[in-house]
This record gives structure tokens, sequence and C-alpha cells, in this order.
């Protein structure tokens, strides 16, 4: 009997210690130790085996600390930083896009820029470049900028729903603010 309440005692204490832990704001230090005890543990540790630190995966590469190839290219992150490439970037994959980007020179002629214009359904025709010089320009009519947005793949339908006067209010708050965020990358 003895025996039996001694049994019921610890298993409520041992239940009062488990609902109570989670609560327990002690083990929570709010000093900056903790943190350099955090950091420590994950220089000291490699979660995903790969031979990078935890930390180096986390604040220098940016990889995953439990995937040991984050791009899924078949190298392991390790492999690819001893490497020189990007480990966050399959191999034979370009992942900089900007570097992707056409770069714009302040001498960068307008024709330059407008014959690529086939990306936006235009063909490179000379009256196409002279409507687009004329829009960019801002002395284009109504007429002219809904041929050239049905050209450019707009729906005639959606231009319809839109007055003239809207239209080119629209279009000159376009070029003005064009115009301002220009002059503000020159400077």
């Amino acid at each position: 009997m003895i025996l039996a309440i001694l049994v019921i005692v610890f298993w409520v204490l041992q239940m009062r210690s488990n609902i109570r832990q989670p609560f327990d704001l002690s083990k929570y230090s709010t000093d900056n130790s903790s943190a350099t005890d955090s950091n420590q543990v994950l220089q000291a540790s490699d979660t995903d085996q790969d031979g990078l630190s935890d930390y180096d995966e986390i604040y220098v590469n940016k990889t995953s600390p439990y995937l040991e190839d984050s791009d899924s290219d078949g190298l392991a992150d390790k492999q690819e930083v001893d490497q020189g490439s990007d480990p966050n970037c399959p191999q034979g994959k370009d992942c900089n896009a900007a570097e992707n980007l056409p770069s714009v020179s302040s001498t960068s002629t307008l024709d330059s820029l407008l014959i690529p214009s086939t990306d936006l359904g235009l063909s490179a025709s000379s009256s196409d470049a002279a409507a687009l010089q004329q829009a960019l320009a801002g002395s284009i009519d109504a007429t002219t900028l809904r041929q050239l947005l049905i050209a450019s793949g707009v729906s005639a339908d959606t231009l319809n729903q839109i007055s003239d006067e809207d239209l080119m209010k629209s279009y000159q708050e376009t070029l003005a603010s064009q115009a301002a965020a220009t002059s503000t990358n020159t400077q």
C-alpha cells in the first residue's frame, strides 16, 4: 500500500513537472551569451554532413543546413563552394537575372532600344518604329496609340472600354512618371 502511494505521489510530481516545463521562462536567457552559444553550436555542427558547418550554410552561403545539395544539381554544397560556383544555382543554369538583362547606357539610341520590339508583338517595320518614336516623344494621338497597344497584345475589347480622354491622360501620366524615373536614375 505504501509503495502504491509513493508511485502515485511520484507520478503526480512528474506530471506537474512535465506540464510546467514548457512555460518555464528561466531557461530562456535574454543576454547575448545565449546568442554566442547558439552561434558556437551552429559552427560546430553539420546537420546535413556536407562538409559545411550549419553556421556557414545559414549565414555565409545562404544554403540549407538540412540538405547536402541545396540546389539539387548533384553536387554537394561544399563541392560547389570549393569550386567557386554558387551552391544555390544548379550547374549549367545562369541564376544572375540582372546579368541577363540588356544594358542600356546613356548613349543608347532610341532605334537600338526599339529593334527588339518583336518581344512586344510588334513588327520592326519602319511605320511601327516611327509610331513608337512618336509615342515615346509624347506626340501621338489616341488612334495611333490604340493601334500600337493592340499590336503589342492589348485586347481591342478592353481598349474600346476606355475613352480617348482617359487613354491619353493615362499615357501622359505614364510618360511623366517615366521621365521622372529616368531623371532620378541619371543623377
